[in-house]
């Protein structure tokens, strides 16, 4: 029995190796102390790479818009910056590659260089570059507002489009506002809309059929306007009087006649993500809370998903190591398929999900958990949300220790010998959804591990300092 639990095993192994989609976790964080990088978002490129956009600092009042060009692995290729200084802005939000490999992007700041001892504006961005980040057209939209920010992004087959927020001061704090252009940038609609208290748009998507579906929140409760292909709306509704109350609306995406949010429910005094399905007379059809899941103030993304599937993905706050991200995978009646917690012992923050070429999931995000300070965040899974990541997440390029662990598979002992110039404390064994399962002292260099209180599978073996990492099958 157990020669045929083994191969099963070692069978499922050889399957997941053989159907094995790229994987990665990377940290890229700036080269001077007083200075950042960060990322918002992100589209993977023709050549299987990523463009990653959002803003760079290098000094006081020195906030630059910025595209980042990794490879498929992660790695940083290239960088470049945008927008006048001195400013306190200049952030993109918004990526989408062309057919022609060019990009097209929105965000705020200016391109206005300012008088001197002022700061550069904050208007609305909306511009395009070609496939090695040089700039073709940039067109800056000032709405007549103290501030405009733009907060998500969406494309058509010949248009963009570009949701955020005015707010002026003699007004009162947002009016929801969305700019359509095509994609040489022109052809421009610049749209308001007066809900008559605090709102803004948080999130978009384009239909097949050229229309869009607009998705804010406004105090208390979230609100979505349907537009045609100028901007002009033809349906709205709101969602907190036949809905539960005090929902914060985040991200919404629609698949066929569904249109999916997520965002999060106050209940009890502690707010638990969330997520609806309404059909597309945004009537409600599905709803779930995630009731093991306590946010913090960082958003949500969701995605479409493979296999008819939605991914949503967030931070959860936990008991000892500040917040993690964590990544979920449901079917159109959101039922749970799988789910995993990713991060580190200190702080993480989500920007953006982007679904992958290969079926997987790209999180963006900033991590504050492995180098000197804040830095830019990726994590890349595959389509079940499997890396080489675990929680804490271990840094899967740093030196190796040659070690041996005998016998693997193992049913109810394994035994670890370490080099001679080993530095560990502790060996610890994570379970596929990354779990701590044992964590057992190091006295000497060989270690040996009780396995009977664990049950069959695959596990990850590594130390406290993710100096080695093996896999290790028990049966």
């Amino acid at each position: 029995m157990k020669k045929i639990a083994i191969s099963l095993l070692l069978l499922t192994s050889l399957c997941f190796t053989t159907k094995a989609q790229i994987v990665f976790e990377k940290t890229i964080h700036a080269q001077t102390s007083d200075s950042t990088i960060g990322a918002f978002c992100g589209v993977q490129c023709h050549d299987g790479g990523y463009m990653l956009a959002g803003y760079g600092v290098p000094g006081w009042y020195q906030w630059q818009m910025m595209l980042m060009k990794v490879d498929s692995l992660g790695n940083p290729l290239w960088k470049k910056f945008y927008g006048a200084l001195p400013s306190s802005n200049n952030e993109l939000y918004g990526i989408a590659q062309l057919p022609d490999s060019s990009f097209v992007c929105a965000g705020y700041g200016s391109f206005q260089v300012p008088e001197e001892g002022e700061l550069a504006p904050s208007n609305s961005i909306l511009m395009r570059v070609d496939k090695y980040g040089n700039l073709m057209w940039q067109r800056e939209f000032d709405i007549g507002s103290y501030h405009e920010y733009i907060y998500n992004f969406a494309i058509t087959d010949s248009s963009m489009i570009a949701v955020g927020v005015k707010s002026d001061y003699s007004r009162g704090p947002g009016i929801p506002m969305w700019i359509i252009s095509d994609f040489n940038g022109e052809n421009v609609s610049i749209n308001t809309y007066d809900w008559g208290i605090n709102s803004h748009l948080k999130s978009v998507t384009a239909d097949n059929d050229g229309t869009f579906v607009l998705g804010g929140q406004a105090t208390g409760y979230s609100f979505f306007l349907r537009t045609d292909s100028q901007g002009n709306i033809i349906d709205s509704t709101t969602i907190g009087e036949d809905y539960p109350e005090q929902f914060t609306h985040k991200d919404h995406i629609s698949i066929g006649n569904k249109n999916f949010i997520c965002g999060s429910q106050l209940i009890n005094s502690s707010f638990y993500p969330n997520v609806y399905s309404l059909n597309i007379e945004f009537q409600l059809q599905d709803s779930l809370v995630m009731h093991d899941v306590i946010r913090n103030a960082e958003s949500f993304k969701i995605v479409k998903g493979s296999q008819n599937s939605i991914a949503i993905a967030g931070v959860f706050e936990t008991t000892d190591r500040n917040s993690e991200l964590w990544l979920r995978n449901f079917d159109l009646s959101l039922n749970q398929k799988w789910a995993h917690t990713i991060g580190g012992f200190h702080t993480e923050y989500l920007r953006d999900l982007i679904p992958t070429h290969d079926g997987g999931y790209l999180l963006i995000g900033t991590s504050e958990s492995f180098d000197e300070w804040p830095s830019i965040y990726l994590v890349k899974t595959d389509s079940l949300g499997q890396g080489n990541y675990t929680s804490p997440v271990i840094q899967y390029n740093k030196p190796a220790l040659e070690i041996s662990l005998y016998p693997n598979p193992a049913s109810e002992y394994c035994q670890i010998s370490l080099p001679e110039n080993a530095n560990v404390a502790n060996i610890i064994l994570y379970d596929i959804s990354g779990k701590t399962v044992l964590n057992e002292n190091v006295s000497n260099r060989t270690v040996k591990l009780n396995l009977r209180n664990l049950t069959p599978g695959i596990y990850l073996v590594t130390d406290d300092k993710a100096q080695f990492r093996t896999k290790l099958i028990i049966y």
